[in-house]
């Protein structure tokens, strides 16, 4: 696919840039903190703990305006045209390196709710997500109400593999609807939909664009 002016503007900005994007975070943080400690000031404290969420999530939502990440879309990797997929998942690296990041937004109650919806995820009332679930595409979640997540389940809104000697993406959102109980260390891929009602159990794996329901722990 031809590289559009578009494209080689966000490439200019963007493309080589996000591979440090991790490292710039965690130096602008440990910079922060070491300048509150010199000035003993709250503010700059608070600044300085606010910046591994701000600075991605900020980051995240002005390429996503200017280049969006569209649901179903397939992408080639590593070429002139530019990835918003790449770009996100760049961006959310250093939850990744370091996960300590998000354990402590668990702290307050419903918090990390909050947390994916700041990202674009969509999620319902009395949604229970354990410290230990682990989410690859944030931005890229919907989730209907009454709805409980087991230990270690685990969400990746991608698919990547090679085709044809070029790297290829593949992306959409996992889905899971009302009143559902999704097993602990359950694996759920791109475009995965569960449906309403449904017990899953413990270590199901649903693959690409595969939708099952009913009582899967019976």
């Amino acid at each position: 696919m031809k590289a559009t002016a578009k494209d080689k503007v966000m490439n200019t900005l963007f493309k080589f840039q996000l591979p440090f994007f991790s490292l710039f975070v965690l130096i602008l943080s440990v910079t922060l903190f070491y300048k509150s400690y010199q000035l003993s000031s709250t503010r700059l404290f608070i600044i300085a703990f606010l910046t591994p969420y701000l600075v991605p999530l900020l980051t995240w939502r002005l390429i996503h305006f200017i280049y969006p990440l569209k649901e179903g879309s397939c992408e080639y990797l590593a070429e002139k045209t530019f990835s918003p997929w790449l770009s996100s998942y760049r961006i959310q690296e250093i939850y990744l390196k370091l996960p300590i990041l998000e354990r402590l937004i668990h702290f307050v109650p419903f918090l990390f709710n909050l947390w994916l919806k700041a990202w674009g995820s969509q999620i319902g009332k009395r949604v229970l997500i354990p410290p230990t679930v682990k989410i690859v595409d944030r931005a890229s979640l919907k989730i209907g109400n009454n709805v409980y997540l087991g230990d270690e389940v685990y969400f990746s809104s991608h698919f990547i593999v090679q085709k044809n000697g070029r790297i290829f993406c593949y992306h959409k959102s996992v889905t899971i609807e009302d009143n559902s109980f999704i097993g602990a260390f359950t694996k759920l891929g791109p475009g995965a939909c569960v449906k309403a009602n449904s017990k899953v159990k413990a270590f199901s794996y649903f693959s690409m664009n595969s939708s099952k329901a009913g009582n899967f722990a019976d």
